[in-house]
C-alpha cells in the first residue's frame, strides 16, 4: 500500500476525522478499560506479585503513547496514529478541532487493513520514527482484546517477520518510501525483576530513554507503572542492591503562573528531544559556585506547539541544529511558551530572573491519565 503522509486537523476535514476516530470507539468499546496506574509504594508490588493476575514486564519507553490503526473505509485505506492523551473515554466529549491524525506509510500487506488497532509509544531512534507496540487490540479484523498476551504478540510477531522480508528489497531501495517502523515490545518474567533492572534496562538505555517499568497484565486491562526518580534507579545499580518500589514522594512538576495578563515575551534556548513534537526551552540562571557567579541553564518546560503549521516549522528550524535560539511568547491559558521566530543575533537566553518579575513558579501534581 502506498498512501501519503497526512495530519488531518483542519475544519474541512473534521468529519474525516471524527469516522476515523470512531473506528476505534467502535471497535474496542470503553476505553478506559486500557488506562494505566501509577505504583508508588513496595507493599503495591507485593500485591501485584501474588494477585490472581498474570502481569508481565517491560521497560517503560520515553516517547508519545498512541493508537496506531489499519482499516479500509469504502474503497480507502488508512493507517493512522492518534495521541492518546488527545482522546476522552467519552467519545461524546471529543473535541475534534484539536486532535491531530497523522497517516504513514508502513511496510505491512493488504490484510491488515481488515481492521488492527495497535496500543504502543512512537518515538524517534536516530533518524527514524518507531512505534513500539505494547498492546494488541485488533488484528486483521480478528478481536484480540481477550486474548493471552504473548499469544498475540507471537502471531504478530509471525507476521512482521514475513513482512519484512518480502519487503526487504524495496526498503533497502527506497528507504523514505516508509515513515514509521514497527517494533513489538519484549515482556518479561516479573519474578525476575531485580536481574531485569540491573540488566536488561541498562540494555535498553543504549537505545531509547528509559523513564521507568510497565507491568501488563496477561489480558489487556489496566497496566501499571513504576517511574524512576532523580536517577536513584542508577545508584540501587551501581551498588549492587534489590530493586525496591520506595515510599515515593509525590509526583511534581513546576509551572509558572503569570502575574499580569499582559504579553509576555523571552527569548529561549530550543533543544529536540526523542518524543515528536516535543522541544525542550532554557532561560539563564545564575548562580554562585566557589564565590563566583555563573550561568547555568534553567528549563522552562516543552514548548507549547498549537497547530501542524508549528508543528512543521520546528522540525525545519532544528533539523541541521541541535539547538536555537527562539523568541517566544506565553501563552496564559496553556501555561506554555509558543516559539514565534528564530533569532540569529543574540548568544544567550533570556535570565529566569527576568522571567519571574512577570511570572511566579509553583508545583504541581503531575499524576496525571492518559486520557482526560
Amino acid at each position: 500500500m502506498n498512501m501519503s503522509k497526512l495530519m488531518i486537523i483542519n475544519k474541512s476535514q473534521i468529519n474525516a476525522n471524527k469516522t476515523l476516530i470512531k473506528y476505534i470507539y467502535d471497535t474496542i468499546g470503553n476505553i478506559s478499560s486500557y488506562k494505566y496506574e501509577i505504583l508508588k509504594y513496595e507493599s503495591q508490588l507485593n500485591k501485584l506479585i501474588s494477585s490472581n493476575i498474570n502481569y508481565y514486564l517491560a521497560p517503560n519507553i520515553y516517547g508519545k503513547n498512541c493508537f496506531l490503526v489499519f482499516t479500509k473505509i469504502g474503497d480507502k485505506y488508512y493507517c493512522f496514529l492518534v495521541d492518546k492523551k488527545q482522546l476522552s473515554y467519552d467519545y461524546d466529549k471529543l473535541d475534534f478541532s484539536k486532535i491531530m491524525v497523522y497517516n504513514y506509510n508502513v511496510v505491512v500487506d493488504p490484510s491488515i487493513y481488515e481492521g488492527t488497532i495497535f496500543d504502543g509509544i512512537q518515538t524517534k531512534k536516530n533518524d527514524n520514527f518507531e512505534f513500539i507496540i505494547t498492546d494488541i487490540y485488533q488484528f486483521k479484523g480478528a478481536n484480540c482484546t481477550n486474548d493471552k498476551l504473548r499469544n498475540k504478540f507471537f502471531e504478530v510477531e509471525l507476521y512482521l517477520k514475513s513482512i519484512n522480508i518480502h519487503a526487504k528489497y524495496n526498503i533497502n531501495k527506497d528507504r523514505s518510501k516508509y515513515t514509521i517502523d514497527l517494533k513489538l515490545t519484549k515482556h518479561y518474567d516479573i519474578f525476575d525483576i531485580n536481574n531485569f533492572v540491573k540488566n536488561t534496562v541498562k540494555n535498553y538505555e543504549k537505545q531509547y530513554q528509559i523513564k521507568g517499568l510497565v507491568f501488563y497484565p496477561e489480558i489487556s486491562g489496566t497496566k501499571l507503572i513504576y517511574l524512576f526518580e532523580d536517577n536513584n534507579i542508577i545508584e540501587k545499580i551501581n551498588q549492587n542492591q534489590d530493586f525496591k518500589i520506595n515510599k515515593s514522594k509525590a509526583l511534581v512538576k513546576k509551572e509558572f503562573i503569570s502575574k499580569t495578563s499582559n504579553d509576555i515575551y523571552a527569548t529561549l534556548e530550543m533543544c529536540s528531544t526523542l518524543q515528536p513534537d516535543n522541544y525542550k526551552l532554557f532561560a539563564l540562571e545564575t548562580i554562585i559556585v566557589n564565590s563566583q557567579t555563573k550561568l547555568k541553564k534553567c528549563q522552562m518546560n516543552i514548548a507549547f506547539i498549537p497547530d501542524i503549521k508549528k508543528s512543521v516549522w520546528c522540525r525545519e528550524i532544528m533539523n541541521s541544529n541541535k539547538s536555537v535560539f527562539v523568541k517566544c511568547i506565553w501563552r496564559h491559558n496553556k501555561k506554555k511558551w509558543e516559539p514565534l521566530e528564530v533569532i540569529n543575533d543574540v548568544k544567550l537566553p533570556t535570565l529566569i530572573d527576568d522571567i519571574r518579575k512577570q511570572l511566579v513558579e509553583i508545583e504541581v501534581d503531575d499524576t496525571d491519565s492518559e486520557c482526560d
